[in-house]
């Protein structure tokens, strides 16, 4: 499953649909995924070790603190593109020396 991941994230880079900071983070999981799969004593050891039972929980459990960082990232770039529209559109509106129409309803008496 990891190999399919690392393969369609590269497909993605290569058609400009995905980043490639993001595609190095993606990456990075595909990597991870690989070494868990190919070490898995070794997580259930490190599961045990922190007092999980099963080396399946720490993993999905790691999965979920990773996404929920992942959405926090994603929220900081949204709020920056906003910022960055807002200004685009006052840029523009000055350019243009036209303001933005009030209604298309209003009356004009």
């Amino acid at each position: 499953m990891s190999l399919l991941q690392f393969i369609v994230v590269l497909e993605f880079v290569r058609r400009r649909k995905l980043l490639e900071s993001f595609a190095l983070l993606w990456l990075f999981v595909g990597v991870a995924g690989v070494v868990v799969a190919v070490f898995r004593s070794s997580v259930d050891s490190v599961a045990r070790f922190v007092g999980i039972t099963a080396g399946a929980n720490l993993f999905l459990g790691v999965g979920l603190i990773f996404l929920l960082f992942v959405c926090v990232g994603l929220s900081v770039v949204v709020s920056r593109l906003e910022e960055r529209v807002e200004i685009l559109a006052e840029e523009l509106t000055a350019v243009r020396g036209v303001a933005p129409p009030i209604s298309d309803t209003a009356d004009v008496s």
